[in-house]
């Protein structure tokens, strides 16, 4: 052993020793804990310290670059070390304290003192506070750590300084960080801090910013009205200290705490003045708003507490589009007042009625109402059939079903969890999903019907309480009767509501049977004639007591659902959101009726007005300001200028814009958009864009994109239209040039879109003639333009239709064909149609320069990669395509790094990955599963990250710089292939489960295999089996699949799905109702999703492919050890006398190097009589150490050598067993 390496062993003693001084003195017991005995552990713990840090600098004084590589500077043990050594002496001087005490002689002391001294140790101990740096809370740290720490004479200034550093955080622990821990240094660094925090103005700005962030109250509230008067208090105690207080005090207090009331308590603090004539006082103020608190909290002490909203369950998009979906398709806001199903919806739509049945009153005769109910046999998606009890209710808007038939049913429901009112608008608690169910008539098994149902724990009790003695009605005799039971009590299962009553009816004369005044009424529906009203004379017609009623209701609480769904949809925006359906609907109409073409083919459109339209004033002020602030930002910039300049005399050179004066007209309503420029690094064409900032609020409180219709979303997925141009061997892209300001404005409207705009000097007025960036429907305007071309224009270009239609992704279309003919012919159909509409398209590009032999050569793009990217967000993942090799190349960049790394840096970095198709899945989980790591251990969004966590971030992000992916654009598909087959893969984690997808193709020229598309997703931090991660990973990658076969229209090709877990696999092959509820939900979602795969199959490992996986894996670590010993005995030479390797006896087995020896002839297993030799720096021995280790339940040095030596020989003998095991941690805690 090296000398350097005994002195670091010395100083790992050390430093253990001294981490443990102050648990191995009470593993002692009480009653050696003395002061001299704590004093002698003291002395050996400064003693120990001493040696470390004079070792510590003689290793210092010594280091060299080598040395910095050591575990003992890597990962910096003398800090490690000085920690420990505080802490325990900090722990040796508080018992030293208490015992001193505690053993204090009383008879020498006061009454007084004594007494004070019982007090003192009866309390609680004080814990120094932490100070972050604001300033209103320094004087209550100053005088605390002045009391506890700075004033106290037994600990030494060494000390002081390291309780000051550990109580300071955030900008205040920056003001002293520069002073070393020693005892000259903790009045400096106490003066520092004084000096700066000391500043009465300062102070006396925070205390007032405290005061002026309190908000007016809105509701009177007990808890609002103290917090009010707390923070003022709190307010007037930290300004008193500093002499701000006078006797206009009291008048400003009141003024601000009055004007801060709710209007009820502001009344109630008028009404309690009377008629006085002086002014109130802060004390008389305080002693109304402390009555008034009390008196609230008396009153809502009465009050029944609601029960607690459950929270919609948003586990996946699906069920948050189910909940918006339900929300807005029931009660008024449907127009329509259709009451079938809709196919999408999550809830059927219905009318509300508010009503109440009441079924019988006992304790008033034997007066009985019978209702309408009905026996049905209710048929699950499934086949499974059951026998049910409905009730017919039009006062209730939806369906419902209870939670035991719809369990016996085990049908997979969607999640929606929906506010319920009955009468008086009381709540009846929440849905717990809501199932599609089909419904057969008893008597006619012919007629059936679907109906959405909500789940509901119970519905009501029994349907009547006794028995109708005489239920025979002449006018009843003879119908086929849809509840031949319909006398008798009985349980209801179901509950039809308005939303599905209509489709049950029976038209016709004769479809309603009265009888007398008080017999009940039969109405005939698909499912038999229904029964229902009064069953006898009432026998009182006003009764004074009523037992009970029993109501049915199933009104929404409309208002209580659109807060719970706004709230929980905020970060969301479903693609089918059925909230705006009426607003797209509006936006499209108003478009199909006022859009037009000019006499060149171009289409002019209307603004899409809002009705009724908010009210707007122009912003010219607003307008002329930042028009000033923009020319002086673009005077200290010329090149900005020119650019600025540049773009906009081209925008009027092109006539998209129109000069009209520099005088404000008063005689017609308008708008003026402020604008600003946006740099575009990386655009070849266009340098800098001008943004009109169309969002900018006018003095009404609206702007003019609060007054425009958005319309229904027209664009295209890159995700799907990438699939799309995959399919062509022979490829083609260009972008529509300008594609926004093709599209007119129609004259009327372009007052809504006037500018501002001087180089220099006074403003100039200028209208834009075209849809403008910053509009909200400029995006619907430009792609329904261009889907209205193909209408307008596609009967004599076909080809061209379909690529406007399905392979357009905003301005850039993506295209090709099979053959290169067909390319060709596509491209110049493209071009012609869109010039028709006024469309020139620019920066022409193919995989094949004959594609574009009809296209102007001017119009080609520079022979450079083509990049793609959503302008939604700064993007880092460079996705190009290479057209010259066909290929799409992916080379992430973030960005220049950040100095300080936090969890919204983190986050920020994540998003701007852009991988569409999850190419790069393996690399983004990384990131995904370091910000979920940020998350479980609660660091704050604007914390700086630990040294630890910023170090990994910062290696992350220099290994994706240097990673660069090649992938194939072309699939391999054409019509001349023989098969064409998906392979499917899932696989999971305890950290993270992903999919992937590859296309097998078979052509007379071969088989090919490409990825079509991969997803990933971090595990949930709540710890669940691998089997059932495994199985929503299958769940992932049915998803996946749907989405690829729709886009590549592969629905009829040969699917297989594979899993490599058995149990995933019988789980998947079962029926979904025996299993619980967790796995059947996601075997249904599975076979519903994936009905055609030929087979989940099974690819894990058998006995024979994991000894072959072995195998390689040795010899891959052997020939990158070994590589010079492979060559020497393969040539059946030995190896020399001075190698380190000759007292093994090596020799070569079937291409692996095994220890030779004396044990040839023993009766051992022949890998034990020559085990294979394997480096000790290997990532291979490093997972051989670890699984014996694991196999051994954490064994020891010997053990673990005896195990691994059955079949293996690590180079070093017990050195690198003895150091894995010295680093375990179970091992290091059992033997402590």
């Amino acid at each position: 052993m090296s000398k350097l390496e005994a002195t670091i062993r010395t100083q790992a003693d050390l430093r253990y020793r001294i981490s443990r001084v102050v648990d191995n003195f009470k593993k002692g017991g009480k009653d050696k804990i003395t002061p001299s005995s704590i004093n002698a552990r003291i002395e050996y713990l400064d003693s120990s310290w001493k040696t470390f840090r004079n070792t510590h600098a003689t290793l210092i004084a010594a280091q060299t670059e080598e040395f910095k590589s050591l575990d003992y500077f890597a990962n910096d043990h003398y800090a490690e070390c000085e920690s420990s050594y505080f802490e325990n002496k900090d722990a040796l001087l508080i018992m030293r304290q208490q015992l001193s005490d505690e053993s204090a002689p009383s008879d020498s002391l006061s009454t007084s003192t004594v007494a004070r001294n019982a007090v003192t140790r009866a309390l609680p101990k004080i814990t120094l506070p932490k100070f972050s740096g604001e300033y209103n809370s320094w004087p209550a740290f100053r005088d605390l750590f002045t009391s506890m720490i700075t004033d106290n004479s037994e600990i030494a200034p060494v000390e002081k300084l390291h309780y000051l550093k550990n109580n300071l955080l955030g900008e205040a622990a920056k003001r002293i960080a520069n002073f070393n821990v020693t005892g000259d240094n903790f009045v400096r660094a106490w003066d520092v801090l004084v000096d700066w925090y000391e500043n009465p103005r300062i102070l006396i700005t925070a205390y007032f910013d405290q005061l002026f962030r309190v908000k007016p109250l809105t509701r009177k509230s007990a808890d609002d009205l103290k917090e009010l008067v707390a923070t003022v208090k709190e307010t007037m105690g930290g300004l008193q200290p500093l002499g701000t207080t006078n006797e206009l005090w009291d008048y400003f207090v009141v003024y601000f705490i009055a004007n801060r009331l709710d209007a009820d308590s502001r009344e109630a603090w008028e009404l309690h003045q009377e008629s006085s004539t002086k002014s109130a006082t802060f004390h008389q103020l305080e002693v109304f708003l402390d009555g008034r608190t009390q008196a609230l909290e008396m009153v809502a002490s009465r009050v029944e507490k609601p029960s607690k909203l459950s929270k919609p369950s948003t586990n996946s998009k699906a069920g948050i589009r189910s909940l918006a979906a339900t929300t807005n398709n029931v009660g008024p806001a449907n127009p329509s007042g259709n009451s079938a199903p809709s196919t999408t919806a999550s809830a059927p739509n219905a009318t509300p009625v508010n009503s109440a049945n009441v079924l019988s009153h006992p304790g008033i005769g034997q007066s009985t109402t019978i209702l309408a109910t009905v026996q049905v046999h209710i048929i699950s998606p499934q086949g499974q059939c059951i026998s049910a009890r409905a009730l017919l209710d039009q006062g209730s808007e939806l369906s419902f079903i209870s939670e035991f038939t719809a369990q016996s049913l085990r049908i997979t429901r969607q999640r929606a969890t929906i506010p319920i009112l009955g009468i008086g608008a009381r709540s009846a608690g929440f849905t717990r999903g809501v199932l599609l169910i089909r419904i057969r008539s008893i008597p006619n098994d012919t007629e059936e019907v679907d109906v959405y149902t909500h789940v509901l724990s119970k519905l009501t009790g029994r349907i009547l309480t006794t028995p109708i003695a005489d239920a025979t009605w002449n006018h009843i005799a003879g119908l086929s009767l849809a509840d031949p039971n319909f006398a008798h009590p009985g349980k209801i299962n179901l509950i039809l509501g308005a939303d599905v009553y209509a489709r049950l009816l029976r038209p016709g004369p004769d479809a309603l049977r009265h009888g007398d005044l008080h017999q009940p009424s039969a109405q005939n529906t698909m499912l038999g004639w229904v029964v229902s009203g009064p069953a006898g004379p009432p026998a009182d017609i006003v009764p004074r007591t009523v037992s009970y009623q029993r109501t049915f209701n199933g009104n929404l609480d409309h208002e209580l659902n659109e807060i719970l769904c706004r709230f929980w949809t905020q970060e969301e925006v479903p693609s089918s959101q059925a909230a705006r359906l009426t607003a797209d609907e509006q936006c499209e109409r108003h478009f199909r009726d006022t859009h037009s073409r000019d006499a060149s083919g171009r289409y002019v459109v209307r603004l899409p007005f809002r009705t009724p339209r908010p009210p707007l004033d122009p912003l010219y002020s607003t307008a002329c300001h930042m028009l000033r602030r923009l020319q002086r930002r673009l005077e200290s910039g010329a090149d900005l200028a020119r650019l600025y300049n540049d773009f906009l005399r081209e925008y009027e050179a092109l006539a998209h814009m129109t000069r009209v004066g520099t005088t404000v007209s008063d005689s017609e309503s308008s708008y003026f958009i402020p604008h600003h420029g946006v740099l575009k690094e990386g655009n070849t064409t266009t340098k800098l864009r001008v943004v009109f900032n169309g969002s900018s609020r006018t003095s009404t409180g609206y702007s003019l994109n609060d007054c425009l219709h958005i319309g229904p979303k027209q664009q295209q997925e890159l995700f799907d239209v990438l699939f799309r141009w995959r399919r062509h061997a022979y490829a083609f892209c260009a972008d529509i040039e300008k594609m926004y300001r093709q599209i007119l404005v129609h004259q009327e409207d372009r007052r809504f879109q006037q500018i501002l705009w001087s180089a220099s000097g006074p403003p100039i007025i200028f209208q834009l003639n075209t849809v403008t960036y910053g509009l909200t429907f400029s995006a619907f305007a430009a792609i329904r333009s261009i889907k209205q071309l193909t209408y307008d224009e596609g009967d004599h270009y076909l080809d061209a239709v379909l690529i406007l239609l399905e392979e357009m992704y905003v301005d850039d279309a993506l295209s090709g064909a099979d053959t290169l003919s067909h390319a060709r012919t596509k491209a110049s159909q493209l071009d012609q149609l869109l010039k028709a509409g006024g469309f020139t398209l620019q920066k022409w590009t193919s995989n094949d320069q004959a594609v574009l032999a009809d296209i102007d050569s001017r119009r080609h793009a520079a022979p450079a990669p083509r990049e793609f990217h959503d302008e939604s967000f700064a993007r880092a993942l460079g996705l190009s395509w290479d057209p010259s090799g066909d290929i799409f190349v992916l080379r992430p960049r973030f960005k220049a790094a950040s100095p300080h790394i936090t969890k919204r840096t983190v986050l920020s970095r994540i998003a701007q990955l852009f991988d569409p198709l999850g190419w790069i899945s393996s690399v983004t989980i990384i990131a995904k599963l370091f910000m979920q790591e940020l998350w479980r251990i609660k660091v704050e969004w604007d914390e700086h990250l630990s040294d630890e966590f910023a170090d990994r971030w910062r290696e992350f992000e220099e290994e994706l710089e240097t990673m660069s992916i090649t992938i194939p654009h072309w699939l391999g598909t054409s019509s001349t292939n023989l098969t064409v087959e998906l392979h499917d893969f899932s696989d999971a984690s305890q950290q993270a489960m992903s999919a992937v997808i590859y296309l097998r193709v078979t052509t007379p020229a071969g088989i090919s295999i490409t990825i079509v598309a991969a997803k990933s997703r971090v595990a949930p931090i709540m710890k669940n089996t691998i089997p059932r991660l495994e199985l929503s990973a299958a769940v992932l990658l049915a998803r996946l699949l749907i989405r690829v076969q729709m886009a590549l229209k592969l629905e009829s090709t040969s699917v297989n799905l594979w899993v490599d877990s058995s149990v995933v696999l019988a789980w998947v092959h079962g029926c979904p109702s025996r299993w619980k509820e967790f796995i059947a939900n996601r075997v249904a979602l599975i076979h519903e999703l994936a009905p055609r795969q030929p087979v989940a199959s099974n690819f894990a490992l058998t006995p024979s492919e994991l000894l072959a996986a072995e195998t390689f894996w040795v010899k891959q670590t052997q020939s990158e050890y070994f590589a010079e010993e492979l060559k020497q005995l393969s040539r059946g030479s030995s190896l020399s006398r001075s190698h380190p390797l000759l007292r093994l006896t090596p020799f070569l087995d079937e291409g692996i190097i095994r220890v030779g020896g004396r044990f040839r002839n023993a009766q051992l297993d022949p890998d034990a009589k020559h085990p294979i030799l394997l480096p000790k720096e290997s990532t291979l021995s490093r997972l051989l150490l670890a699984d014996v280790h694991a196999r051994t339940l954490h064994g020891g040095t010997q053990l673990m050598l005896t195990v691994l030596r059955q079949q293996y020989w690590i180079l070093g003998e017990r050195v690198p067993v003895n150091s894995y095991v010295r680093r375990c941690v179970a091992v290091e805690f059992a033997h402590h």
